[in-house]
């Protein structure tokens, strides 16, 4: 069976491109393959099962979010925010901006990831893209100026073009194993080592074993680096996890996955927001002000109960203000917002809500996401080496590269 276009891989990615390359090219003959027995799986577990389908900052300063921006950035420039938005607004899902965090975040008012997966499984479906599910791409060659297409039951299929949208390999249990990366591979291009990111961190620490589900505020510098990442921390049994915890985690996730680093430092602050000076000047107004309380009691003026009484613990401080010299408290205030953390690994793929790797971006044409070695062959998605921050930037990654891919220029 011969087809004007394959697309291998049936998740965000895919399924765009599937729809963008029929309302370019009506009359062609395409063809979906996805491994799983539904279209759209992994997007049920984005956002918490909410989907974060895409950020409101992604117009003015999306490309800052990623890794490869000059990249992300001429693939935007053709399908941004207000296109995702437009997009979906057209295929009928309602959507509101969520306020709290002030971030930007963008969800479908159902709050329902099902929601988006269905209607994307229905615009799949009624553009006449034949869909061949539970198929398993083995294998991919390319001979003359066509690409054939072998599955798992050894039948053949041969394409004029061909786009690899099954990159990934977050949450393998629904499916996902990297077999994208070695279609690609396989096909002549270099594949950056695939590395967990968005992902919980590792590293044993008293905090962490006193503090397992308490969340709060704080801000974490990355060793040898000057980036100040701040959001909610949670403090687990084996780390820290929590937003700050999940943007911090690409920079360690290399040094650690790639580079085999053995521990990273973090320095934390619990005072997001205040340098050591600035927060020892906070304090020392408040002993002053507050002369005869517990500072276990003060704390709890600032923080949780728990992270007060095991901070001060741990610090070595308890009582009155009036029993603690200034000297001490300066060395407490230190504590608090010069706070070493050693990082020793990062957790796994099933907890990991984006990869890092994939297709070089060099060896992608950013304009077309044509291979620059293979005429015909084209990646969208996870695939590509491209990965950004938590807030709805890797999905807005999957719509536009693959509404611009499906173009087929």
């Amino acid at each position: 069976m011969k087809y004007d276009l394959a697309i291998i891989g049936g998740g965000a990615a895919g399924m765009m491109a599937a729809i963008s390359a029929r309302q370019h090219h009506p009359k062609a003959k395409i063809i979906l393959f996805e491994k799983n027995e539904t279209l759209g799986r992994k997007i049920l577990t984005t956002g918490n099962g909410r989907c974060n389908i895409t950020n409101i900052n992604l117009e003015k300063d999306g490309a800052r979010h990623f890794n490869s921006s000059d990249f992300v950035d001429k693939v935007f420039k053709q399908f941004g925010f207000e296109e995702v938005m437009n997009f979906f607004t057209d295929l009928g899902l309602v959507m509101y901006e969520e306020k709290k965090g002030s971030v930007g975040k963008v969800f479908p008012i159902s709050d329902s990831a099902t929601s988006v997966v269905n209607l994307l499984t229905d615009a799949v479906l009624r553009s006449g893209v034949e869909v061949k599910k539970e198929t398993i791409c083995r294998s991919v060659v390319k001979k003359g100026r066509e690409f054939i297409v072998t599955s798992q039951l050894g039948e053949n299929i041969l394409a004029s073009k061909l786009i690899i949208a099954a990159g990934g390999k977050t949450y393998p249990a629904l499916g996902a194993d990297g077999s994208g990366f070695l279609l690609a591979e396989k096909l002549g291009h270099k594949i950056v080592p695939p590395i967990p990111s968005g992902v919980p961190l590792e590293g044993k620490n008293r905090l962490a074993q006193e503090l397992q589900g308490l969340k709060l505020g704080a801000e974490i510098i990355v060793s040898g680096t000057k980036e100040k990442i701040s959001g909610d921390l949670m403090f687990t049994k084996y780390g820290l996890s929590g937003t700050a915890a999940l943007l911090a985690s690409r920079s360690l996730s290399v040094l650690l996955n790639r580079e085999n680093k053995k521990e990273v430092t973090l320095r934390l602050s619990f005072m997001p927001g205040h340098d050591t000076a600035s927060a020892t000047d906070f304090w020392l107004k408040r002993k002053q002000k507050y002369f005869d309380r517990t500072i276990e009691l003060d704390w709890c003026g600032v923080f949780p109960q728990k992270f007060a009484n095991v901070f001060l613990k741990i610090a070595g401080v308890a009582g009155k203000y009036s029993n603690i010299s200034e000297a001490e408290l300066k060395k407490v205030i230190k504590l608090l917002t010069d706070y070493e953390w050693k990082i020793t690994a990062t957790r796994g793929w099933n907890e990991a809500e984006f990869v890092a790797g994939g297709v070089r971006c060099s060896e992608i044409n950013p304009a077309t996401l044509e291979s620059n070695k293979i005429a015909g062959l084209y990646f969208a998605g996870e695939v590509i080496d491209v990965d950004g921050d938590i807030g709805g930037y890797n999905l807005s990654w999957a719509w536009s590269s693959g509404f611009v891919v499906g173009k087929l220029v």
